[in-house]
């Protein structure tokens, strides 16, 4: 499935909120949510930035968005949001903690996203002749 969007869901509405977090066990959560989307793969595939939202308030057309939603964030999500949000072509990761998990699991979905490059590249010449 293809994605262009990497959006992180946040237990947080700003982000200093974001600073307010108690535990070490949420801290991590959070910012393995969003260092993980920053991974040069998920970047290229997508060709846009990474991104986060509040997990109170979801995107409203999640089509498209590779979501990283830890388990401090679930909790706080709409009613059946990540249902519909999987019926409307999401990726949906979630029950992961740690950076590394989440990496893991959004390059398996990377594989199958895969966009064609638009770039090419011919050389017009080599250091040792020509290139026709």
């Amino acid at each position: 499935m293809n994605f262009t969007r990497l959006t992180a869901l946040l237990p947080r509405r700003t982000l200093e909120d974001v600073a307010r977090v108690r535990t070490a066990e949420t801290a991590e959560q959070i910012l393995s949510a969003w260092t993980a989307l920053w991974h040069p793969a998920l970047v290229g595939v997508a060709g846009v930035m990474p991104h986060w939202a509040a997990a109170e308030t979801p995107p409203e057309q999640p089509g498209g968005h590779l979501l990283l939603v830890p388990p401090e964030a679930e909790e706080l999500l709409p009613a059946d949001w990540l249902f519909q949000a999987e019926q409307a072509g999401a990726v949906v990761l979630r029950n992961l903690r740690r950076r590394d998990e989440m990496v893991a699991a959004a390059l398996e979905h990377r594989k199958a996203a895969r966009r064609p490059s638009t770039l090419t590249w011919r050389p017009t010449s080599w250091p040792w002749g020509s290139a026709t």
